[in-house]
């Protein structure tokens, strides 16, 4: 008897603690170590979790113990092009179309290089059920073509607050008053001037993205990803989106069902330098002695 319930019980264990891995393949693909450092925790625990998980990024974490990780190294992306400056990239150096222009540019040019990549290629030669979800950056409007080259579900992971296209596209109220754009470095009360400039922003990102930025990012995707692509923005409205966003110093915007907020994944709890621990303690001291 004791026997019969020990098998039953050892069934009844294996049976709820079965796991159902997904193929997962992400996408990080903007050469910025700050940008880097808010994915590399999301799919180095994904892998930890069982998935199998393959991801484009120019920053690898090339830990050999993470077995369930393919990294592509696309470092090769941080070879910007010599003729754009993004030093000047500021509002108190740059109108917003300049800004907007500037960024697109890089990031088609960074995408372009990428994708010409052999490795990159290959995984575009698989199956279209090859992977069970797709991860992808916010700001890379051509990557939500994976979505339908995978026919798969797709996240979308922003490393910073989402742009007011973006928020617009998916259904969150984009007021330019309320929730000024990142554009526009204004935060708080706004005084009468700067509620003029983000409607100024708004309208200016609106209009780049609307008819220049979305009709590009589709005809690019179409290339890589088939003709029967459809158009960028309505890939946008299909998929899931994860905003990094400090609760803290963010205005408290109203979420659509599909848009989470998360924060502090690329801080390890677990590390306390003793050089930086001392540091703290010294500056405490000096002030208050």
């Amino acid at each position: 008897m004791r026997k019969n319930l020990l098998v039953s019980g050892s069934v009844l264990l294996f049976v709820f603690c079965a796991v159902d891995s997904a193929n997962i393949l992400a996408h990080f693909f903007v050469p910025s170590v700050s940008h880097q450092y808010v994915f590399q925790p999301i799919w180095k625990e994904l892998s930890l979790r069982g998935h199998n998980v393959t991801v484009i990024t120019p920053n690898p974490l090339k830990d050999p113990n993470l077995i369930n990780l393919t990294e592509i190294d696309v470092s090769f992306a941080y070879n910007f092009p010599k003729d754009v400056d993004i030093s000047n990239s500021r509002r108190e150096f740059s109108s917003p179309f300049t800004i907007i222009n500037t960024f697109y540019y890089l990031f088609k040019y960074t995408m372009q290089m990428q994708m010409e990549d052999e490795k990159f290629k290959n995984i575009l030669k698989q199956s279209e059920d090859s992977f069970d979800l797709i991860l992808v950056e916010t700001g890379n409007m051509i990557g939500y073509g994976l979505k339908h080259k995978f026919n798969a579900p797709l996240i979308s992971i922003s490393s910073l607050p989402s742009s007011v296209f973006t928020q617009y596209s998916i259904g969150n109220p984009a007021h330019p008053v309320v929730y000024p754009d990142v554009l526009t470095e204004s935060f708080g009360d706004l005084s009468i001037w700067q509620k003029i400039d983000s409607i100024y922003v708004l309208l200016t990102t609106w209009l780049m993205a609307q008819f220049f930025i979305v009709p590009d990012a589709t005809e690019m995707g179409r290339f890589y990803f088939g003709e029967d692509m459809p158009d960028v923005q309505e890939l946008m409205r299909q998929s899931v989106f994860l905003e990094n966003v400090n609760p803290i110093f963010s205005n408290k915007r109203p979420n659509v069902p599909n848009m989470k907020e998360f924060w502090n994944v690329h801080l390890n709890r677990d590390i306390n330098p003793p050089k930086v621990s001392y540091f703290i303690c010294l500056i405490f001291l000096q002030s208050t002695h």
